[in-house]
């Protein structure tokens, strides 16, 4: 995936200064706000819950970055397990986030998609795939069964306490608006050590 993006450094240069830009933008907006939040209120119904963008958007870099190469070294079952998850996960990203984050900015009501919080959502996501991790464990022999052991117990654990304690995490906002800088300044880091590398190859 690395190598991908050192390639097409100029695409993920673009994309990191974007998902970057966002994220510092989001940090400032919570820390100004009071109360602090990363909603933008419109009127009484219309809002622009950036919670809900920057989520969908975290999903699918971290689907990018954690399950698809996982899916694409797996071989026979786990294959498709990997295959479904990345259809779990895409289906989190529309439902969870994107539909109601456009629904949201037209004061559409929300409450089909609301059924679970939007820390539930990650909470699900991170159980989904430390359980796959500990299964590989348990009915298949993956290289650094150690680490993909304690990374499964780690997502799984994190994952069960996420789904039943997450909604009372005040600061969750501000935490996920720090995952989402934090990805795109590694987005930036790739791509900027990519265009090194060309540049040096041309020389």
């Amino acid at each position: 995936m690395i190598k991908t993006m050192k390639k097409n450094w100029l695409l993920w240069l673009i994309l990191g200064i974007i998902i970057f830009g966002l994220g510092l933008f989001l940090i400032i907006k919570y820390f100004i706000s009071d109360p602090h939040t990363i909603v933008i209120n419109f009127g009484d119904k219309s809002k622009l819950d950036l919670m809900l963008l920057v989520s969908g958007l975290l999903v699918a870099i971290l689907a990018v970055f954690i399950i698809f190469p996982s899916f694409k070294a797996s071989r026979g079952g786990y294959k498709i397990i990997y295959g479904l998850e990345l259809l779990i996960v895409a289906f989190v990203a529309v439902f969870g986030f994107i539909i109601p984050f456009f629904l949201d900015i037209f004061g559409v009501s929300i409450e089909a998609f609301n059924f679970l919080a939007v820390n539930q959502w990650y909470g699900l996501i991170f159980w989904i795939h430390g359980a796959i991790k500990l299964s590989q464990c348990a009915f298949s022999s993956p290289k650094n069964k150690g680490l993909v052991f304690l990374v499964g117990l780690l997502a799984v654990s994190f994952g069960v306490w996420l789904f039943f304690n997450g909604p009372k995490v005040e600061q969750f906002q501000i935490i996920v608006a720090f995952a989402i800088a934090i990805l795109g300044a590694i987005m930036l880091g790739i791509a900027i050590v990519g265009a090194t590398e060309r540049k040096r190859v041309k020389n």
